[in-house]
């Protein structure tokens, strides 16, 4: 699970990114290339209401996939999930 908040732009990129496109990450200078699989925007109480996208977003049952998440714009009460699959 990565996030990062937005108002530097950190995460800038996964507004533009879409369900299909690869990206990677070097984590221990191993090379991990990933799919994004879905993409979602939802109020920051649906992830405390919701335990299937709570689920999702901490990994559980999904080892070979990881969830990034980022403000939806400053201050925001939303949120951007960004699913994707290892490949």
């Amino acid at each position: 699970f990565y996030y990062a908040h937005n108002s530097y732009g950190v995460f800038d990129i996964l507004f533009s990114m879409g369900v299909g496109q690869t990206f990677t990450i070097v984590e221990n200078g191993v090379a991990h290339t990933y799919v994004i699989s879905e993409k979602q925007i939802q109020n920051l109480a649906d992830l405390n209401a919701n335990a299937s996208l709570r689920d999702r977003m901490f990994r559980a049952n999904y080892a070979h996939s990881i969830s990034m998440q980022t403000c939806v714009g400053d201050g925001s009460t939303q949120r951007l999930y960004v699913f994707a699959d290892e490949i």
